[in-house]
Parts: structure tokens; sequence; C-alpha cells
């Protein structure tokens, strides 16, 4: 079978770039796996703390996730009709391209951001229209709306990543109300900054499991919309892409009590946070403002960004490389107080050579 049989749509798409796996890089420097320390995927420093029933485990999963649904809904503070699960954002984000992309149709991203909102509206055969963000990073929602008549949604990341910044909750309303398409907002750091679009008329929410609850590794995600979108959405939804395992985790981390320690971790995080901004600030850099799990971090040029990260992953820091899209920029998330200690030492010694 040749190449040519792969869809022309699928042949042209850039595919998702990460670095490469732990494992991998500890081999590659010499390093034992559990060394290498991962500041690159914006997950938990903190892991969940409690155990689940593993019975059952030869049948399917219930395919309408009902009582996670009503779980997350009275968690969120919604009618359990406009909750849609998935295996982690990325597969909400896939669910919401087929629902609305049809071949040929337009998507607005606002940029930089998460590039997957791209890429699951070049699978569908979609072009990605990019609406660049101002100076500060702030949303320019006069071009958003204006690029969103003809288009089938609008994909805006609150608080976005890589830059951490969010938009005051007045500027997400303006843009729902006044776009011409659906606006998707994702939410998947709402934890750490509080404020949220749930209740926005033209809304569709996206958030995960996989940051503030520490279920990286489970994938799981949802979306929270109008119900007459969320049925539709739902026709599209793979039936049992969740594992059993990982809806009985997600429903016990939505326990009451799970749920006040994700909060304190929450709180951990916010602190180490700023303490680890003031321990770069110290070192000279430029640090832009965060409410997130992560840091934005600019240094003097590409070619110094480029060198501090191959000098940290030689050392198994694995920092997100940004420095090309966003000029001289890496960005770190935040881990614990001993492990940032161990990344501002390195950066430092990098400085003094």
């Amino acid at each position: 079978m040749t190449i040519e049989k792969v869809r022309k749509t699928v042949r042209e798409i850039a595919p998702y770039e990460w670095e490469a796996s732990s494992a991998a890089i500890a081999k590659r420097f010499g390093l034992r796996e559990n060394e290498v320390k991962r500041f690159d995927t914006n997950t938990s420093p903190f892991q969940a703390q409690f155990e689940i029933d593993e019975s059952g485990l030869n049948e399917y999963p219930d395919p309408s996730y009902a009582e996670l649904s009503q779980a997350i809904a009275e968690y969120v503070g919604c009618d359990a009709k406009r909750v849609v699960v998935g295996a982690g954002a990325d597969e909400i984000l896939e669910v919401i391209a087929k629902t609305f992309v049809d071949n040929g149709d337009s998507a607005v991203v606002s940029t930089p951001t998460y590039s997957m909102y791209r890429i699951v509206v070049e699978q569908m055969g979609g072009r990605a229209l990019s609406v660049p963000r101002e100076s500060d990073f702030s949303l320019d929602n006069r071009k958003l709306i204006e690029a969103s008549i003809g288009a089938k949604a609008v994909f805006v990341c609150n608080p976005n990543n890589p830059t951490g910044n969010a938009a005051p909750l007045e500027k997400i309303k303006e843009l729902c109300e006044a776009a011409q398409t659906p606006v998707v907002v994702d939410e998947a750091y709402y934890e750490f900054c509080g404020e949220t679009a749930v209740n926005e008329k033209n809304a569709i929410v996206v958030r995960t499991f996989s940051k503030a609850f520490s279920l990286a590794g489970a994938r799981v995600g949802y979306a929270v919309a109008s119900e007459e979108i969320a049925a539709e959405m739902n026709k599209v939804r793979p039936p049992n892409s969740v594992s059993a395992l990982s809806v009985r985790l997600a429903l016990k981390s939505l326990e009451k009590q799970n749920q006040a320690r994700m909060r304190e971790n929450v709180v951990k995080t916010i602190s180490e946070r700023e303490r680890l901004r003031r321990e770069f600030e110290k070192l000279g850099l430029l640090v832009y403002p965060s409410q997130t799990n992560f840091l934005l971090v600019k240094f003097e040029s590409e070619d110094a960004a480029q060198r501090v990260f191959e000098s940290l992953l030689a050392r198994g820091m694995v920092a997100r490389n940004f420095s090309r899209k966003i000029s001289g920029c890496l960005r770190f998330t935040v881990r614990s107080p001993s492990d940032d200690d161990l990344l501002v030492s390195a950066i430092k010694e990098v400085f003094e050579k």
C-alpha cells in the first residue's frame, strides 16, 4: 500500500510536537529515568491520594458516563445534560471539531496558543485562521469577532497556554456575545484562576482532570455546552474511550475531601509559582504574568534560550521550548520547591559559563 492512499489532509498536517520520553532522555544522557524532571508538561507535582475499586474490568464502562457527568455537573454548577465526557481535553477538542467542521470550513484560533486547536480543525479538512494576540498576549477581540464571520468556531484558551495570562471574564463575555459562531473556551487551568465562562451564552467550555486534579495519566476531560450542542457532540463522541478505571478515578477526585485536597495543592502551587518567579527575576530574566501552574520566561535571544534548553536537557530537566514561536521564550512547569531550586541553580550555572 502506498502513502498516496493516506488522506491528503492527513499527509499535509503539521503534527503536534513534544519532547522525547523520560526513558529516552535518560538513556541519551546516561541518567536514571527517575532523575528526569518534566518541566514541560504542566502536570501536578502532587500524587492523587486515593484508592479505587478495580473489579468488573472485564466489562465496558457505562457509555453514557451518566454518574461521572452528574458529578461533574455538581462540581461545575450546571445540568448534567450540558456535560460531555471524553478521554482528556484533547478528545473533547476532536469531538468539537467533528461536530462543527466540515471539509473546507474555517475556524478561528487566537495565537500563540495550544497547537491542538489547529490540528483538530485540519484533521477534519478545515482551515485554522490565526488571529494574533496583542503584544502583551491579551485577546484581540475586534479581530476575533471579525474573523468569526463565516467561521464554524472560535478557539480561545483561558488562561492561555503557553503564555499563562487570563483574559478578564468581561472580555470573554464580550467575545461570546459578539462572535458569529460558537466560542470554545479551553479552561484547562481553570482551578488556578477561578474564573469561568460556563454560564456565557454561545460558549463551549473545555476542562480537564489532568492539571489541578493530578490525573494526567488517567486521561479524563469534559465539555460544558448548551443541552442542544452537548447532544450533538455526544453523537460523534466515541462510546467507551474513557476506561472504567479512569471514570472511577475522576469520580473519586470529585469527592468533597479530595476536592479540598486539590484546592490545597492549588494554593501551594500558586505560592511556589510566585517564589519561582522571584528566583527567575533574580537572574535578570523577564517572566510573564501567569494564572496557571507554569511560567513563560524570556531570555535575551533565541540562541540564549536554545543554549539554556539544551544544557538543561543534558541534566535531565525538560523545558518546553517556544524560542522560535515566541522569541527567546521557554516555558517551565511549577514543580516541587526542591525540583524548582535545582532548575534555577542549573540555569545560573549555564549563565556563569
